[in-house]
């Protein structure tokens, strides 16, 4: 069973160039905010992830023992429910902020005792742990991180007028690949009207159900698409 207990309130972090950031969650189907511009780029992701199912921002609070006794507090970033059935916890850092020559205001000590614990705490409960960092997601990742951004717009509920019409042409839109051999151009599935199609393309990478190399080039009119 998860973590349950008291969301956390987020609150605006000024630290490094950190926000407040506030998005509407296509995968959540609810308003989701971000304590910084790294936690908000590792939600795009998570949303884009065909293998994540859902995931609760700042869930609540664990305590345990560390290493001299003493009761310690953690909060998870994110608690990620896999499409496989099973549970995730992440940490989301800067990798700077772990270092011994961390900037003015951090703590790396405290920092690093705090994975201590949620890992510990992961190991216990038989959970998944990753910590995510800046160099994870940022470095040779800028391609993905645009598409991830461009699939979450596309997917945005408000921006959708009928998401019935979305879906029946996202099952028109794969039994169509199908028949042209499991794979082909956007372009070549375009019968109507090209943005309904380009939003159903999105809404069909998220659920796994096709693929396209979103990790290395813009998702575009002209990228082709596979099933998977």
């Amino acid at each position: 069973m998860a973590l349950k207990g008291m969301r956390v309130r987020a609150k605006d972090n000024k630290n490094y160039g950190s926000t407040r950031i506030e998005f509407d969650s296509p995968k959540n189907r609810c308003r989701i905010v971000a304590q910084s511009m790294l936690e908000y780029i590792e939600f795009l992701r998570l949303e884009a992830d065909p293998s994540v199912a859902g995931y609760t921002p700042h869930p609540g609070v664990i305590t345990m023992l560390d290493d001299t006794g003493k009761q310690v507090r953690a909060i998870f970033d994110a608690e990620v429910q896999k499409t496989d059935g099973t549970t995730m916890y992440e940490e989301v850092k800067y990798t700077a902020d772990l270092k011994d020559d961390a900037p003015e205001g951090s703590d790396p000590f405290r920092s690093i005792r705090q994975i201590n614990i949620q890992k510990r705490w992961c190991e216990q409960k038989g959970y998944e742990y990753r910590l995510v960092t800046d160099e994870d997601i940022l470095i040779g990742h800028e391609a993905l991180l645009s598409n991830c951004l461009f699939i979450v717009q596309r997917l945005r509920p408000e921006r959708i007028e009928d998401m019935s019409e979305v879906i029946g042409k996202a099952a028109s839109i794969y039994q169509n690949i199908l028949d042209k051999g499991g794979r082909c151009i956007i372009t070549d599935l375009i019968d109507g009207d090209a943005e309904v199609v380009m939003t159903a393309i999105c809404l069909l990478l998220i659920e796994g159900k096709i693929e396209a190399d979103i990790d290395t080039v813009p998702l575009f009119y002209g990228s082709e698409v596979r099933c998977v």
